[in-house]
């Protein structure tokens, strides 16, 4: 299981333990927020989940002798159940990950040359930051992925997307290519990855970035920005880092913003994003970051 999928589940058992306590209880126990409170496998998932949460100081957990505990959140814990249940909320950021989940789906159920059935998708387990996709999402998606020529199938009257469903050439030639959509776009595409910063990678070209602003201290605040939002997605010790990168951008941009000092910091973002730490978004800060070191004079 991936590291992005037991943080998702992790911070769902928060949002489990929010509830019981907003509900009126002193505590949230096992038996609370277990689906089968007889699974002895799942009451260890859960109590090791609730553990982790302790650890990130998320949850107070009062460990009992019997083999019992009891769990209430932490300040720290409701704000990045909040700042999670937002990110969810994101209807933008929800749609790029629906077609880039959806034209991957396709590609592993259309190897031997048949069409897909749309609405399997929603049957895969897919979800966008544990939150599963709905009806809108696969339409939305495929109409989408349809009109740019990535995907092909007969579809119906009431429905704008294809009802069933493979890959084009091009579709192929992308999901082959390890690309992800809204991230380093092939040449003839018409979209881009945006942030929500002054800055953005340029329209129709992998290798041109505009940046907003020639300052080099403008520029470190941006990035430092496109940092803040990697840090939601991010398992914990990554996305503490991530926030130690954001936090040296901004001290230096608001002190003596020495082009030295915005060289190693830009370095070490690099460094870290250059390997694929973050998918798309992480990719794209790479990308920025490499664009703003090129400005420091």
């Amino acid at each position: 299981m991936s590291e992005l999928r037991v943080e998702h589940r992790r911070l769902s058992l928060l949002g489990k333990i929010i509830r019981v306590v907003d509900d009126g209880e002193t505590h949230a126990t096992p038996g609370m927020l277990m689906v089968d409170p007889g699974d002895a496998a799942e009451r260890a998932s859960v109590t090791a989940d609730a553990r982790a949460l302790r650890d990130q100081q998320q949850v107070n957990l009062d460990e009992r002798y019997s083999g019992g505990w009891a769990a209430r959140p932490t300040s720290d814990g409701r704000d990045a159940w909040a700042e999670y249940v937002a990110r969810r909320s994101d209807p933008v950021e929800r749609q790029r990950q629906a077609r880039n989940d959806y034209l991957r789906w396709i590609y592993e159920h259309t190897r031997d040359n048949t069409l897909a059935v749309a609405d399997h998708f929603l049957e895969a387990g897919l979800t966008f930051l544990g939150d599963p996709y709905a009806m809108e999402d696969l339409t939305r998606a495929g109409k989408w992925l349809a009109d740019r020529g990535l995907i092909e199938g007969p579809g119906a009257d009431q429905r704008p997307d294809p009802l069933r469903v493979g890959l084009t050439v091009k579709g192929e030639d992308l999901v082959e290519s390890g690309r992800e959509l809204h991230s380093e776009a092939p040449q003839a595409a018409s979209t881009s990855y945006t942030f929500h910063a002054p800055a953005q990678v340029a329209h129709n070209s992998p290798n041109v970035v505009q940046m907003q602003t020639n300052d080099a201290s403008k520029g470190a605040v941006e990035i430092a920005a496109m940092l803040d939002q990697l840090t939601a997605i991010l398992v914990p010790d990554e996305a503490r880092r991530t926030g130690e990168f954001a936090a040296q951008l901004r001290e230096e941009a608001s002190g003596t913003a020495r082009s030295s000092r915005f060289r190693e910091i830009g370095d070490a973002v690099m460094k870290a994003f250059g390997t694929g730490l973050g998918g798309a978004l992480g990719s794209a800060v790479s990308t920025h970051t490499n664009a703003w070191l090129g400005t420091l004079v």
